[in-house]
């Protein structure tokens, strides 16, 4: 079993300083050119580091945070070099349709995986590669389109039918620490997603009071000294992995409204997620360093009616005593890394949904890279070609029901 050695808003194997020492040999060779600091250009002080590839073959620039400068630079090295691995990706491909590859070898039910909506059939040919069950550790095949992130042209054959993003992609000091991670990611982006369509932003309020773990009343803090009013919510679903959402108001300067998300089995790292993702979608902005960022981010009118909104809903919630405690969350992490992937991958497979990994690592990186699959959950619904699923599609008409 592999311990965690590090758990300040997040549970690792490895400390950051030791990470940083052990990858570090791999920023050149990948074409990471630098790694910036991006905490000073706002005033919130939660570190954010942005790290540099410029001849990647989708984003050029990864972004980190944490609770510390170590962590954020981590997590952003980290996540670029996860990029590379996806889009480099040295996979065996099989090409067919899924009728005819179906015949002979075990498939991901591609029906509930997320398309773009251009009606892919069993008698369409694709490129598959090969991925394991979470569920019984046996061999069994997914799109290639749904694994990679190549973004250069043309286009591998067989693309144009499934939706082709990072959503799930993952690395780590170890393979049950990049799951947890890739997971989670599906979980709270599906749990992201389902919450919008419900549309219910009141009733999920957390009090942020109620928010006693030294680590995140401290991230807090730090929104509180910067004037920037923080609301939490819950937004855990049927799975049952918290998942917390973070909204940061900003009353005096751009931008106005800005949110950051949050999965993990302990309820603690769910919440430190969303604050610091919070504060990292703030310099994403402010900074100019991401290349996937269009003129509407920037011209969105300030929101000062909801802000008003949220302000009087956290008020009306602490008169009342309707806000929810933080402590009503579940705090399910275990004491080692694969106890909590196995408990992600119990909860999932509860609710009828088949947890994937397609293995992306490169023995001469030294690196555990992978990409999380789970059909039926639901990608970000703010992605190009994004179509409702069944989990979208029932908590719409629960919310036109109401």
């Amino acid at each position: 079993m592999t311990h965690k050695r590090f758990t300040a808003g997040t549970h690792r194997a490895s400390t950051p300083t030791e990470t940083l020492a052990r990858i570090a040999p791999l920023m050149a060779p990948l074409g990471i050119t630098r790694v910036a600091d991006l905490t000073g250009l706002d005033r919130i002080g939660i570190p954010v580091m942005a790290a540099y590839r410029p001849d990647a073959r989708s984003v050029v620039v990864s972004l980190g945070k944490g609770t510390t400068a170590a962590a954020a630079r981590a997590s952003a090295v980290m996540e670029s070099i996860e990029l590379w691995h996806a889009e480099h990706s040295v996979l065996e491909r099989h090409w067919g349709a899924a009728d005819e590859l179906g015949a002979h070898r075990r498939l991901v039910d591609w029906r509930r995986l997320a398309t773009n909506g251009a009606g892919f059939t069993a008698e369409t040919p694709t490129a598959w590669v090969d991925a394991t069950s979470m569920l019984d550790n046996e061999p069994i095949l997914v799109p290639f389109e749904s694994v990679h992130t190549d973004g250069t042209v043309p286009e591998p054959p067989g693309s144009g039918w499934f939706l082709c993003t990072s959503n799930g992609l993952a690395s780590g000091n170890h393979i049950a620490e990049a799951q947890i991670h890739g997971f989670c990611e599906l979980i709270e982006r599906d749990a992201v997603t389902l919450w919008r369509a419900k549309n219910e932003p009141a009733s999920t309020v957390i009090f942020p009071q109620t928010v006693t773990h030294p680590g995140c009343r401290a991230l807090i803090e730090h929104f509180e000294a910067a004037g920037i009013f923080v609301l939490l919510h819950d937004a855990t679903t049927d799975i049952g992995i918290p998942v917390v959402i973070c909204t940061a108001f900003d009353e005096l300067t751009e931008p106005a409204l800005q949110m950051g998300m949050g999965c993990h089995p302990s309820r603690d790292v769910a919440a430190s997620r969303a604050l610091t993702e919070a504060a990292q979608s703030r310099l994403t902005l402010i900074s100019g360093a991401r290349d996937d960022l269009f003129r509407e981010k920037y011209v969105s009118p300030r929101r000062t009616d909801l802000l008003r909104q949220f302000k009087a809903w956290a008020g009306d919630h602490q008169g009342r005593g309707h806000a929810l405690s933080f402590d009503r969350l579940p705090d399910l992490a275990t004491d080692s890394l694969e106890g909590d992937r196995d408990l992600v991958v119990a909860r999932l497979q509860a609710r009828g949904l088949h947890p994937c990994w397609v293995d992306l690592g490169q023995p001469e990186m030294g690196v555990a890279v992978g990409r999380a699959v789970v059909p039926g959950l639901e990608p970000p619904s703010e992605v190009a070609h994004y179509n409702p699923g069944a989990r979208a599609r029932a908590a719409l008409a629960q919310r036109c029901a109401e």
